[in-house]
């Protein structure tokens, strides 16, 4: 079958490169790159499993945390942190969450199929509501029987979350004691973006225009050399760290273009609206001040539909909140947990630098 872009993909291919043409010119001169751009490691995990989905596909699942030879360990000392990445991620986003929640819950990150080590699917399905199934799979295969989490999902993630919730709202109630949605939206995701919010023409084009540009034959495939650039531009702020914005970039090039399509025309058709108020509550519900990606627009019609949200809007941040304001996200991750398991939990909370809670502004929902 040919992979040859549409002649309409192949002006907007000319239009974009000479953009992006200009954007290299730039690129040399610009200082923003310099400093330490390599991450620091992931923090071992104290056990790595593969988790069969209804389907079939393996996914790359790890525990840092209490574990036994059979299975999670009692949760008298530790209960579940369920930690769900986005799009083009992996569960290295969550890499300053892991080194500092890891004292005191055990958390659970993996792999979204498709992405990271987790594997391909044979049958091309990334729905919604089979990103949800396979949330249910790792949850069941790392929470103790009969006991509850809390899950934490960023940009698909949360959206996988609200998909679960809207097809198995049962599992949901008995499995999952709060939720945490950051950086996300239910529906209309393209067309509510910043990037094109109010423009018709670009929110018309955004089912077959999207997946193009994050193809193999898109400026993605064809200019990564820039990617730094747009990354910065479209999924950070101006003054992200360097060491963010280019772990972000690596992440976005590692996966592999056929994810990156295909998930993109789902996104664009998304709506997992219904599972909103299915959800299992409490919700916080936390956005970047600047995300252009999932604005804050979407992050207050979230806690709307629900009285028992909270809104936690994060300043001078866009939509990556898990590497932009580390320290932020792991106090407020903590604090809901705790209040939502109560007083199990054991240990600090790791540090990583003086970022703190005054980086949240916060407001009740209705």
């Amino acid at each position: 079958m040919s992979t040859a872009a549409p002649n309409g993909a192949t002006a907007a291919s000319f239009a974009i490169g000479c953009g992006l043409g200009w954007l290299a010119e730039r690129r040399l001169a610009d200082p923003g790159r310099s400093g330490p751009l390599t991450p620091p490691p992931m923090p071992a995990a104290d056990r790595e499993l593969t988790v069969a989905a209804d389907d079939g596909t393996s996914l790359h699942v790890e525990v840092r945390g209490p574990w036994d030879a059979t299975g999670p360990a009692d949760t008298a000392a530790a209960p579940t942190l369920v930690l769900v990445h986005g799009w083009t991620m992996q569960r290295g986003v969550w890499r300053h969450q892991l080194a500092a929640l890891a004292r005191r819950w055990r958390v659970v990150a993996y792999d979204q199929r498709g992405h990271g080590r987790s594997a391909m699917p044979a049958n091309a399905d990334w729905s919604a509501p089979t990103l949800g199934g396979d949330l249910r799979r790792v949850c069941d295969a790392t929470v103790p029987t009969g006991e509850r989490c809390v899950i934490a999902g960023h940009s698909m993630g949360a959206m996988a979350l609200l998909a679960l919730a809207q097809t198995e709202p049962g599992w949901a109630r008995e499995r999952v004691a709060g939720s945490v949605l950051a950086s996300t939206g239910a529906s209309e995701l393209w067309r509510r973006s910043a990037l094109c919010r109010d423009k018709a023409i670009l929110a018309a084009l955004g089912r077959p225009l999207v997946p193009w540009l994050l193809g193999p034959w898109g400026p993605v495939g064809l200019r990564a050399d820039l990617m730094y650039y747009i990354t910065r531009a479209v999924a950070l702020t101006a003054g992200a760290e360097p060491r963010a914005v280019a772990e972000v970039e690596r992440m976005v090039l590692e996966c592999p273009a056929r994810t990156r399509a295909r998930v993109a025309a789902m996104l664009v058709a998304l709506d997992v609206s219904g599972g909103i108020p299915l959800v299992p509550g409490p919700v916080e519900v936390l956005v970047g001040e600047h995300d252009r990606l999932t604005p804050p627009h979407q992050a207050h019609r979230l806690v709307s539909e629900r009285d028992d949200a909270e809104l936690v809007v994060l300043d001078d941040t866009g939509h990556m909140a898990p590497l932009e304001a580390p320290e932020t996200l792991n106090a407020r991750l903590d604090a809901f947990a705790r209040a939502v398991m109560g007083s199990r939990a054991t240990g600090p909370v790791a540090p990583r630098g003086s970022q703190g809670l005054g980086q949240g502004r916060e407001a009740a929902g209705g």
